[in-house]
């Protein structure tokens, strides 16, 4: 993935650069060659990471509009503190598995 951002980048270089277009050839085909030089199981491992990351980050950000949620029901009088407790303690239990990997969250 950074590869293909840094051969994107380059090729834009390179275009706005013609008096510098042989450098930036010789870079590109250096990230070329590190590129095709990946084995496929390995960027798909690595983009199966980023995209657990960022489903992660979007449960907790989940996670956190429900716990703002909660105090404003709980200070407009809808809920009482017992009930914001429990209701704090499953978002917290939710929180944990996010941060082990465990989380099935759907």
């Amino acid at each position: 993935m950074l590869l293909r951002e840094a051969l994107v980048h380059l090729d834009r270089k390179r275009s706005k650069n013609r008096g510098q277009s042989a450098m930036f050839g010789e870079l590109i085909a250096s990230y070329q060659q590190r590129l095709d030089a990946m084995p496929v199981e390995r960027e798909e491992r690595v983009r199966g990471l980023v995209d657990q990351a960022r489903r992660s980050d979007a449960i907790l950000a989940v996670l956190q509009a429900q716990r703002e949620a909660l105090i404003r029901l709980r200070n407009e009088g809808q809920i009482d503190d017992e009930v914001l407790r429990t209701l704090q303690r499953e978002l917290d239990l939710e929180e944990s598995r996010v941060h082990t990997g465990s989380v099935v969250a759907h």
